[in-house]
């Protein structure tokens, strides 16, 4: 069935220069991707408890509003090159939404419970500032998991690791037509 979801999902793409994809590590996947124009990025992901003692003092970080929809599309189109206009939707009926708009730079989170599912930013340290807030976030003793990350990402596996959280392989992004887009955390729905 793989094959006939990828020409699907290439077929509704059809007319976008630009693809991006979050593969499994399962091994056909990976290779049907690849036949299709892809380039593949093997990914690692953090995950554990989040050491309490680490976590710094943030600022700048706030929790978004209504308001905010304009700031998350603009960060889209200038790291990813493109919006996700209505797919945001599925993201905030899943997810709360952090926003940082600072001098240095601007970005957003989307994450559940200390868990990031999606962080995009136009700086590292606005990323690594958005990161440190998602984990603060987090309940004691609860795991959380910072998956989809890309040697791009190295500044989320920085703050992994501060955090106390340990490294893992498995699974893959794959582009068509783009760079991976960095700093940024892609959405596993979404990418």
């Amino acid at each position: 069935i793989g094959p006939h979801l990828l020409q699907a999902a290439l077929a509704y793409s059809r007319g976008c220069l630009r693809g991006m994809g979050v593969l499994t590590d399962e091994p056909l996947i990976p290779r049907w991707v690849r036949m299709a124009g892809f380039t593949l990025h093997p990914t690692m992901r953090l995950a554990g408890q989040v050491d309490r003692s680490a976590l710094p003092i943030v600022d700048g970080v706030r929790e978004a509003t209504d308001a905010d929809r304009a700031l998350v599309e603009s960060v889209d189109r200038r790291v990813r090159g493109a919006a996700r206009g209505p797919d945001h939707g599925p993201l905030m009926d899943r997810a709360r939404l952090l926003v940082c708009d600072v001098a240095t730079g601007s970005g957003y989170a989307f994450h559940r419970e200390g868990t990031p599912l999606a962080v995009g930013a136009t700086t590292r340290e606005v990323a690594r500032r958005l990161l440190w807030a998602v984990l603060a976030r987090a309940a004691p003793q609860r795991p959380v998991e910072i998956a989809r990350l890309s040697a791009e990402q190295d500044w989320a596996v920085d703050v992994g690791l501060a955090a106390g959280l340990g490294l893992h392989v498995g699974g893959y992004l794959a582009f068509r037509h783009m760079r991976p887009p960095a700093p940024y955390l892609p959405a596993a729905i979404l990418g």
